[in-house]
């Protein structure tokens, strides 16, 4: 004897399917939310005796150390850039201390250090 299969037993119906991709949506959704967010800086706990730990690219100006004769001609255009730069980026703060929606491209140089 042959049976009439009902539609719900080979498919899934519409209705469960809607349910399905909207919890897999919201849990979809949930995960990059939460992968977007922006996350907290790190701030390492500082010791009682070491004072305040830094990161391996921050290095006190009174503690460099400079290779090279300080007086040689690269190392006076070297300082002269340096001194460029600190000028514009003052400008542009100056600028923009001003004016919030100031114009500063005409500040922006391509860095050629």
């Amino acid at each position: 004897e042959l049976r009439a299969l009902r539609p719900g037993l080979l498919f899934a119906s519409p209705e469960a399917a809607a349910s399905r991709r909207n919890v897999l949506l919201s849990g979809a959704l949930a995960a990059a939310a939460v992968a977007a967010a922006p996350a907290d800086p790190v701030v390492a706990a500082e010791f009682p005796l070491l004072g305040k730990v830094r990161g391996p690219f921050e290095v006190d100006p009174k503690e460099a150390i400079i290779v090279g004769d300080i007086n040689s001609a690269d190392s006076k255009a070297a300082k002269a850039m340096i001194n460029q730069y600190l000028n514009r980026v003052e400008e542009a703060r100056a600028a923009l201390d001003k004016d919030e929606q100031a114009d500063i491209t005409s500040l922006l140089k391509p860095l050629a250090i």
